[in-house]
């Protein structure tokens, strides 16, 4: 059961003029932690030590200068649930499934901020170049074929 709070009740126009401090949100007590919770479960299972904390946020992502994921917090109540569903028409992560695969997602840049896996590096391509070589290195910037991540424009090699 979502946590008692006096703006639940509240019109929409009353709601959208609050501060986001105001709203007093957070992972706590909330149907996401018990997805934290399963997010670590899978991170162990698979014999990986990190373990992302979260935060709320205005949006999902996570920086590169610490292990956790931000996490939108309409997410913490069926009131900003349904108010993000009428001025967005969707809910990003709003189902459970959804929210798992956003998790994993995330907890995949937090791992490769962790372990500074986005430096520079050599793959194998599955087509060779002109000089025949298959090792193809890739920086900062990102892939080079110039593929990007939908949800946070990241490369996704």
């Amino acid at each position: 059961m979502p946590r008692k709070f006096a703006w639940a009740s509240l019109p929409d126009d009353q709601l959208l003029q609050l501060r986001f401090k105001d709203l007093e949100v957070t992972v706590g007590g909330t149907w996401l932690e018990a997805r934290l919770a399963d997010l670590h479960d899978e991170l162990d299972r698979r014999g990986l030590r990190i373990r992302p904390h979260a935060w709320i946020s205005d949006e999902w992502f996570s920086p590169d200068i610490t292990p956790g994921i931000a996490i939108p917090f309409y997410l913490t109540h069926p009131r900003l649930m349904r108010l993000e569903r009428k001025m967005i028409i969707d809910v990003e992560g709003g189902a459970a499934p959804e929210c798992m695969r956003i998790l994993r997602h995330e907890a995949g840049h937090v791992v490769q901020h962790a372990y500074q896996l986005r430096a520079t590096r050599t793959r194998i391509s599955p087509r060779p170049s002109r000089s025949g070589s298959r090792l193809v290195r890739t920086g900062a910037g990102g892939t080079s074929d110039g593929r990007r991540c939908v949800s946070c424009n990241t490369s996704t090699s």
